[in-house]
């Protein structure tokens, strides 16, 4: 058996497409434990009681993506890697090939509120979460936040602003 973990420095995808991705490399040819995760320390420390411990595990930082395999050869595992590398390449391009929703910036999503559009999906670092919710939240926005690592005081100041707007304001970590 080989382990084979790869970090890539800044690097955010959020967890319901690494998760997704994770499952689907097990059904690669060797491969016997796939994870991809944030760098974040629960991650880490995930991916170490899974079996998944490399020395590489120890750069990894909370904005770096970690993926990590178990396969029966070093090949198979750099192969599973490769894959995950082209998967999550694509998946940035499909949403704009008509393969998905479009990821956009808060910032060009303002007027939408004005064409129906009224709910705001927010995967970010954590350190970039509570300032892109606070932008859809006075866009008039209602705000679904996946992102981790955002401060109570930060998220008390979320909350705040939703209820005296009358929006709904789900999360931080409000999702896997």
């Amino acid at each position: 058996m080989s382990i084979v973990v790869e970090v890539r420095r800044n690097t955010y995808q959020d967890s319901v497409t690494l998760m997704r991705l994770s499952s689907d490399l097990l059904a690669e040819d060797g491969v016997t434990n796939a994870s991809i995760m944030m760098g974040t320390a629960g991650n880490i420390e995930i991916m170490r009681e899974g079996g998944l411990d490399a020395p590489a595990l120890n750069d990894a930082r909370p904005t770096d993506l970690v993926i990590a395999i178990v396969a029966a050869s070093e090949d198979a595992a750099r192969t599973a890697i490769e894959k995950a590398i082209a998967a999550l390449n694509t998946d940035a391009s499909t949403a704009s090939d008509g393969g998905g929703a479009q990821k956009r910036a808060i910032s060009s999503v303002m007027g939408a509120v004005v064409e129906g559009v009224n709910l705001t999906l927010i995967s970010v670092p954590g350190e970039y979460a509570a300032a892109e919710a606070m932008k859809a939240l006075k866009a008039g926005m209602h705000v679904h936040l996946f992102s981790d690592n955002v401060s109570v005081e930060k998220e008390i100041a979320l909350k705040d602003v939703a209820i005296s707007k009358g929006l709904l304001m789900m999360g931080p970590d409000c999702g896997t």
